[in-house]
Order: structure tokens, then sequence, then C-alpha cells
């Protein structure tokens, strides 16, 4: 028989005592954003230091004093991480490491095409959806009774026909004070509302512009008073269609200010209707499917359009989705988007999903002739802040523009943000 070896026994290591478990401190902030969910102690104290901002005119502001200037790339590196959550991990970190002046941030657009895992899934299902839609069998919209179209409150609603599309455009005619005299008349100014939104949602901001300069806004294809097109579109088509719906109305060249979802169309415009575009405005939007994406929570609540539908809905997420002033008053916020926004059917907020999917800026950003202005909060949970540094990156002749706020700014912060949409497209 075999012997059995004894196996001598090992020396046992004394079993070192657990540390008692420390709780958190509490929060001492008293601001809101420094105390928001998730917010660890480090991003905290970061927060609740003194910030410095860039105005349009390239100066930089300070809100409580001034400190030592460090390497220019380390601030936008911190930044841009506030949003790369969702990235993968070694590409993220490979890319924020390397974030310089000199650096190509293609790399961070490769590093999200790479495992797109929820933009992929997202994009399969708007696909997929578009096809039910098509044939009128979609079940993904919520049942919610629609609400009744509201008082029009926009100056020079009305409504015209470009080609065979419908669509409500309001126009407000530029009215010069008393003191203009021979001045040159102010370039017309073109808006586009983002995703769900009628053009009487941007009356706050309109009405903080200079009188001077005529504004036009228009309820896209199946959006607000504009009726439902006969199919799906893309963004190339939505860009064709806007350049024909100005010379209807009787303008040339425009400037042009996009607001989230019309960000996007607002840079395709000024890239393949470059003849038509002057100058540029970007506020709270990003580079389409291939950005730094806003967290899973928030991404559930954009993919349908109950939150325009059902008021009780929407006081439960705005301060979530929106963030800034929406957090603090949330009912507030909630009445107001409801009250001054005309719904739509439901199948236009889809066609408007579909129009960007698969859609992408980042390619042509570079190749943008226009001076742009780029507007972002920095409390936009919709639009991280790192997609308005990489787009003030991309785009040669840019401004940026941060503004204490979310993504709800050009409603809340109307009369911060007008003066500053002013300044730049009246400089020379």
């Amino acid at each position: 028989m075999r012997e059995q070896r004894r196996r001598e026994p090992r020396a046992c290591r004394p079993r070192e005592p657990r540390q008692a478990r420390t709780l958190p401190e509490p929060c001492t902030a008293r601001s809101w954003e420094a105390c928001r969910p998730g917010r660890t102690r480090a991003r905290r104290a970061r927060d609740a230091g003194p910030r410095s901002r860039q105005d349009a005119g390239g100066q930089n502001r300070s809100d409580a004093g001034q400190q030592a200037a460090g390497p220019a790339w380390t601030q936008d590196a911190v930044e841009a991480a506030d949003g790369i959550d969702l990235l993968p991990t070694d590409a993220a970190l490979g890319v924020l490491r390397r974030f310089r002046p000199d650096s190509s941030l293609l790399r961070l657009a490769a590093g999200l095409a790479r495992r797109p895992g929820h933009v992929a899934r997202q994009a399969a299902l708007l696909g997929a959806e578009l096809g039910k839609i098509a044939v009128g069998r979609s079940e993904l919209a919520p049942v919610v009774p629609r609400r009744e179209a509201m008082s029009v409150t926009a100056e020079g609603v009305r409504s015209i026909t470009v080609g065979s599309t419908q669509l409500r455009v309001a126009v407000r005619p530029g009215q010069p004070g008393p003191g203009a005299g021979a001045a040159a008349p102010r370039v017309p100014l073109l808006l586009v509302n983002g995703i769900g939104a009628s053009l009487e949602l941007l009356e706050p901001f309109v009405s903080k512009l200079d009188p001077a300069t005529d504004v036009i806004r228009f309820d896209p294809p199946g959006v607000g008073g504009s009726p439902l097109p006969s199919r799906p579109y893309r963004a190339s088509w939505l860009c064709r269609l806007i350049a024909a719906m100005l010379t209807e109305l009787g303008y040339g060249r425009v400037d042009v200010l996009g607001v989230s979802w019309g960000g996007g169309v607002a840079q395709h415009f000024a890239a393949f209707q470059a003849a038509r575009c002057r100058r540029l405005v970007l506020a709270s939007t990003a580079t389409g499917m291939l950005m730094v994406p806003p967290r899973p929570s928030v991404l559930r609540h954009m993919v349908t359009p109950r939150r325009h539908l059902d008021r009780g809905y929407m006081r439960q997420v705005a301060g979530d989705i929106y963030g800034g002033l929406a957090r603090i008053d949330t009912a507030e916020t909630a009445d107001a988007m409801h009250d001054d926004n005309r719904v739509g059917p439901s199948r236009g907020y889809w066609y408007q999903l579909g129009a960007t999917v698969g859609w992408t800026s980042l390619p042509f950003l570079p190749l943008l002739r226009q001076r742009t202005l780029i507007l972002a909060g920095d409390d936009d949970p919709i639009i991280p802040l790192a997609n308005a540094r990489l787009m003030h990156r991309l785009i040669r002749d840019s401004q940026l523009y941060v503004y204490h706020g979310g993504h709800l700014g050009l409603g809340t912060d109307a009369a911060e943000l007008a003066p500053v949409v002013d300044r730049f497209l009246a400089a020379p």
C-alpha cells in the first residue's frame, strides 16, 4: 500500500482585526448641484470650490477669486470625465490621459464606436419601431389621453405650404430702435427647437432677444401644429425643407440656433446648406449617435413622448432629466412645459427620433466654416458637458459658454443667455 504522506500543518496567520466602517460625512454644501445623488465627496469638494467660466468674448470669469493657472488640458479632462461613465474603461482612461489641445479627439468617438452598448440597442429598437409606425402597429407609445391644442401665444403664427408639406411657422419682424438711423439691418435668426417641443416653448427666449432681429420659428412635420408627414424622414430631407421654407418666407442667408435635437439639425444645415447659414449657435446639443451619452436612467425617459403628454409623469421626472432649476422648481417647470407646449401626435415624436438614428456630425464638424457659439449647462443630465467641449475642439472657429443651469437653459436662463447670443450675432 502506498504510504500516506503526512502533511505538515501550516502556520496559521493571525487574522487582522476588521476595521470599523465609517459612514460618509453629511454634505454641508448649500447649493443643490453639490448635493446631487451620486456625487462623491471629492466631486462635491471640487464643485463647491471656485469655478471659472468662459464667456462668449473668450474672457475667463471666476466666481470666487482667481486660481493658479494649471495645464489647460487637465481641467478639460476632468470635466470630460463627468459624463464618460458608460464608456469602456480602458478606452476612456486612455483618451482622458491624452486629452490635450494637440491630440485628436476622434479617439473619443472611436471609444464610443467600439462598444456602443446602449446606443446600439436604442438604434435597433427605434429601427424596429419605425417599421411598426409605418403600418400603424406601434405598441410602445403610452396610452395617455392627448391634450387639447393650446391657444397660440407667439406672434406672427401662420401655416404655409412648402412643396407638398404644410408647416406652422412664426415670424417676429425686426423693429429697429429710434436711434438705429441708417444702420445695416440685422441678419434674421432661425430657431430649431428640441424633440417634441412646439415653437411656443421658445417664446421666453425670443422675448429677450434684440427686437431689431427678425426671428423665425417653425414646428417640424408632425410636431405642434404641423401636420404629420406621410412617411418617416431623415435630417438631410428636413434641412432641404427648411431651406425651401426660408425661400418661401422671402429670406436668404440667416443665422441658425439649434436646441438639443434641433442642434443636430442645425449642424447638418450649416454643413450641407452652407450658403444659407452665416453663423451657428448650438445650445444643449451633441454630435448625434456618437456622443458622450447620458445615464440609462435618463435615456429611458427620452425614448417615448410620455413626458409631453402626461403632466403628472412630467412632474416626476423633470428634475432628473432636465437638471438645473427643474431640480428645485419641479412642479413649476413641468407646468410650464405643458402650458406652453402644443402637443402633436405621438408618431411625430417617433419620426423625430428616427430622423437622427445612425446620424453623427463628427466627420464634418472640422469642416464647418461658420463662426459658432456653443451654449452648455453645467448640470445637464441629457447632454453631459463633455459633449460641448468635444464640439468646441472640433469646430475651428467656435466659442464655448458654460452657464450655471440645466437642459432647459434657453427658457429658465433666458435673461442671461439672450444677451450672450445677441452679442455673438452682432459682432463684426
